[in-house]
């Protein structure tokens, strides 16, 4: 029996849940599964966006047999070729011998590798801005290269002002009968799983989820349709997931808080744990999180390193090397190109203490992140020189808490017009397109009628920002790109598009200041207050 929605009046969503997988991807546990969707649009043209996981097949090929009833389908739009998302690719050709199938290059070229059918003679080659009429609606391809593969696009009906949007903006968790974000308490009940599904699937390609935000900046979007999770439709919500976006993939911390791992085996490192979290909250730490790794998949772990500004790593020396399941969430944690936080270290050992050294050497290669000074040594348990050490190391992470993290440059690509932000002290090449980037200098004083210099109101947690105080054209051939704020914390960004007006407001984390104020003008480049 199918199980189908109708979205709009020529839109059906045709997925499907898996409840019974325990681990997506093999790794990342769902204990309330997962859902892969696929969309079918029903226009004079019958357009199938993306399919399912093979153990989902069942339900969804009914389902689109349900919606197109005794119409042929003419088309597939293969947004992005991870098996979850085109395991039904070969079966839709044999059930629909005359589909053809909507796919840039890059995709056509991973359907061969994972298929044995004949794609040539049935693919339609799309790039860039490329358009398909179906009858009513139009629909324009966008590639977003890395996010999180390197042939995903996203696709846009320009009519109904859809976006299909990939992995992006997806979430763990089945679907419970609610299709839409504003059908659930999104921030009380998915948000957590929403970030843990970003910052582990997408969370190391910061940058060019960036690049992706800013071209979906310039399209009007009313719905977003995920691969996984719940639809976005209401105006609120789709600016709520936009800015989480923005700060996940800028590494900015949503707030100041602290996270503690810690790996034990007798107890004592896991009571130093304990003592830590408690004088942080002694002293007015909010929102503390602790967690063992050795019960605690490094998913969690790793979701709340992008949420909270300081992490502390506790480890046991053992074997004269850092605790396996330590060792192993710090790998996660430098692969997942964390950027933009305080990171303070305690190890323990009963004849060669030798943890924070070793942990060390493996987070140093995170970018414009600072190892606060205090390094706690425990010989076996705490005695009072190890518990004062403790009470120090609480001292300057609070310390560390007032100040400021990251100083930014910008670069942008005389290719493709894309803008990267990265820390000062990187000191290696930002590249684009094959080439180095170009870095933009923001001038601070401004003569012309536009008044470029941002004018900014903070009130409480709140900034507003307005370019200039005399209002800035926002035509195509001249207007605000993007306005960015960069905070003790780290940054937010607004992307902006011909027809928006030219200003942004955005909220700080609790403890968290505001530091510079930029935009940037497509004629008249960089600017700073």
């Amino acid at each position: 029996m199918e199980s189908i929605r109708k979205i709009t009046e020529d839109l059906y969503f045709v997925g499907a849940n898996d409840r019974r997988i325990a681990l997506f991807e093999n790794i990342y546990p769902v204990d309330s599964g997962v859902s892969y969707n696929s969309y079918l649009l029903m226009d004079e043209k019958t357009v199938l966006l993306d399919t399912v996981d093979k153990n989902a097949s069942s339900e969804f090929l009914t389902n689109v047999k349900a919606v197109l009833k005794d119409r042929n389908l003419d088309y597939i739009v293969v947004n992005h070729m991870e098996p979850d998302h085109c395991a039904m690719i070969e079966e839709i050709v044999e059930r629909y011998p005359d589909v053809k199938i909507v796919a840039n290059q890059k995709t056509v070229n991973m359907i061969k590798q994972f298929f044995n059918f004949d794609i040539d003679s049935r693919v339609v080659l799309v790039k860039e801005n490329d358009t398909l009429n179906t009858g009513k609606h139009t629909l324009a391809f966008v590639m977003a290269p890395m996010v999180h593969w390197p042939e995903v696009m996203v696709t846009y009906d320009t009519t109904d002002k859809i976006l299909f949007s990939a992995d992006a903006f997806g979430t763990f968790g089945a679907i419970d009968g609610n299709l839409y974000t504003d059908e659930v308490d999104y921030e009380k009940d998915w948000l957590d799983e929403n970030r843990r599904y970003f910052t582990n699937i997408v969370g190391k390609y910061g940058p060019q989820v960036q690049a992706t935000l800013k071209k979906a900046s310039a399209l009007d979007i009313e719905m977003i349709c995920p691969l996984h999770g719940h639809i976005w439709r209401d105006k609120k919500d789709i600016e709520f997931i936009l800015d989480k976006y923005n700060l996940w993939s800028t590494y900015t911390p949503e707030e100041k808080s602290v996270v503690i791992a810690y790996a034990s085996i007798y107890g004592h490192t896991e009571v130093a744990a304990n003592i830590l979290a408690n004088t942080l909250a002694d002293k007015g730490v909010k929102n503390i999180k602790v967690y063992d790794v050795s019960k605690t998949d490094p998913s969690y772990i790793i979701s709340d390193a992008f949420k909270y500004s300081t992490l502390v790593f506790a480890s046991i020396t053992y074997n004269n090397e850092i605790f396996p399941k330590m060792e192993a969430l710090l790998h996660e944690v430098a692969a997942h190109n964390i950027q933009n936080r305080d990171i303070a270290l305690i190890e323990n050992g009963s004849w060669g203490p030798s943890a924070n050294k070793k942990m060390k050497a493996i987070l140093e290669k995170l970018k414009n992140c600072n190892f606060i000074e205090e390094e706690v040594t425990i010989k076996s348990a705490l005695k009072e020189d190890s518990l004062n050490s403790l009470n120090n190391l609480a001292d300057q992470i609070i310390k560390k808490r007032g100040k400021k993290i990251m100083e930014a440059k910008f670069y942008r690509c005389n290719h493709c017009g894309n803008i990267i932000v990265f820390a000062k002290n990187q000191g290696v090449p930002v590249m684009c397109c094959g080439e180095k980037m170009e870095e933009l200098k923001a001038g601070t004083t401004d003569a012309a009628v536009e008044k470029h210099v941002p004018a900014v109101s903070v009130d409480g947690n709140k900034v507003s920002v307005q370019v200039g105080d005399v209002i800035h054209p926002m035509e195509e051939k001249h207007h605000i790109e993007f306005i960015w704020i960069e905070t003790k914390m780290g940054h937010q960004i607004k992307n902006l598009k011909p027809g928006d007006e030219p200003k942004a407001e955005f909220i700080l984390a609790d403890g968290d200041e505001l530091v510079a104020t930029y935009e940037y003008c497509n004629l008249h480049g960089l600017w700073k207050k």
